[in-house]
């Protein structure tokens, strides 16, 4: 046999040369960059890091396919975005405008019993509440259920009796929409009526010779030749419309009439409050609490309609539960995009791991082209939500056709949901890039 085979040709030779010189080029690189105090820095370290995932996602390809596919991801990341912020703006809108519905009729503050049905005014109570800065108005308002007559039609509401500062504190003259604010004029008794009570009676403002008889139980019945219901009359004076649950319920009276026929003379349902504008509720609201003690709850606007609020905001998060789920679906783009970014620079990170780079590098420079991806798919979605909100606030583009009793469809656009929408993009975008993550730093990329 001969030696010479077993030899290494001269070819061979000059290739085991240039990889030592390669091996000895590499060493002193990572040497340098290992001693350089430029990336010694962990900010400059981090600094390159995202110049290379940059320089992936936006760098020439080898195909226009991987171009398209990763525009894709971050415009579908983005119309995702937007459509859940302009959502829960929706939904904002409803719930801002269907409490400033409440605004002609719901105070500022309200204090109520816990337990029970009326109370009777404590007068050093009274006068300490008067007292503080935070209270411009004090209305004091007593509630029945009560049969009410006109004609021959008969329907059971609710009877609400209300002082001279009633309007002042509440602004229910703003409510009108047929008639005046009038509860009483020269001895005679007027009554405000909902507009769906108004309908259910078949009131007619225009008759002025006709009153609604008004019957409540008589509590304080001693005999039987007393009579079983205590009555009074009251006329017209107008409708309000405010929102269809106390439109169909409500009737306003002078206070004097319902505790007429109550027999109540000295007991209430509520003090009602207007604060002024510099002072904070929340504030305002513990100060009355200390002075009503816990017998009594004392209720800021948010807190009067706590279950229509609550209902209103379940619906709302759960829409946004929904949108979620329709956002990981637009998630397998961005994976499908992420790993053909990685096949594409193959050689790239092939380089990087013969230089040094160890499996935790790839890993991360891998999550910061998903985050890239993300962010930049966050910043679309964001300018497009602001700039369809500011048109639509603008001309109303959106109508809600031609019943309802807006225009178009109320947007308010809430800051605190812009963040929580960026973390959900983030982490659903994170969730998309841990395989292609875990998958190219466990090959062995060449």
């Amino acid at each position: 046999m001969d030696n010479r085979c077993c030899r290494p040709s001269g070819d061979h030779q000059m290739e085991q040369a240039l990889s030592a010189q390669v091996l000895k080029i590499s060493q002193a690189v990572i040497t340098f960059l290992t001693l350089s105090p430029i990336f010694t820095q962990r900010k400059s370290f981090m600094n390159l890091s995202w110049k290379i995932a940059w320089r992936y996602i936006f760098g020439k390809k080898s195909t226009n396919a991987i171009q398209i596919i990763t525009g894709i991801s971050i415009f579908g990341l983005g119309f995702g975005t937007a459509a859940i912020i302009l959502i829960l703006s929706v939904f904002n809108g409803f719930e801002t405008l269907l409490l400033s519905m409440f605004d002609a009729f719901n105070p500022d503050i309200k204090i109520e019993l816990v337990k029970g049905k009326h109370f009777a005014i404590d007068k050093k109570q009274l006068d300490k509440i008067y007292a503080l800065d935070g209270v411009e108005k004090v209305s004091l308002t007593i509630e029945e259920l009560a049969l009410f007559q006109y004609d021959n039609r008969q329907e059971v509401g609710t009877l609400k009796g209300v002082d001279d500062s009633f309007n002042a504190v509440t602004g229910m003259d703003t409510a009108i929409n047929r008639g005046a604010y009038l509860v009483q004029d020269e001895g005679l008794k007027y009554g405000l009526f909902g507009l769906g009570m108004a309908y259910k009676l078949g009131l007619n403002l225009n008759d002025r010779l006709t009153p609604v008889s008004i019957y409540l139980p008589n509590a304080k019945k001693s005999s039987p030749m007393d009579k079983q219901f205590s009555t009074t009359d009251l006329y017209p004076g107008g409708t309000f419309a405010i929102q269809q649950d106390v439109d169909y319920e409500y009737v306003v009276a002078p206070i004097s009439a319902v505790q007429a026929l109550t027999k109540k003379y000295d007991q209430y349902s509520a003090i009602e409050i207007k604060k002024n504008t510099d002072v904070e509720e929340e504030e305002l609201v513990a100060q009355l609490q200390n002075i009503v003690g816990e017998e009594m709850t004392v209720m800021g606007r948010f807190a009067q309609q706590a279950s229509t609020v609550k209902v209103m905001r379940i619906e709302k998060w759960l829409s946004l539960v929904i949108l979620i789920l329709a956002l990981i679906l637009v998630a397998f783009n961005l994976i499908g995009a992420i790993w053909m970014i990685v096949m594409d620079k193959k050689k790239d990170l092939g380089v990087l791991q013969a230089m040094g780079a160890r499996k935790s590098m790839i890993r991360n420079l891998i999550f910061k082209i998903g985050s890239l991806i993300c962010l930049i798919g966050i910043s679309i979605g964001f300018v497009l939500a602001f700039a369809f909100y500011y048109i639509h606030k603008t001309y109303g583009i959106i109508s809600m056709g031609e019943q309802a009793i807006i225009d178009s469809y109320p947007m308010e656009l809430f800051y605190s949901d812009l963040p929580i929408v960026a973390a959900v993009v983030l982490v659903i975008g994170f969730m998309a890039v841990v395989l292609p993550a875990i998958r190219a730093s466990a090959s062995n990329i060449k």
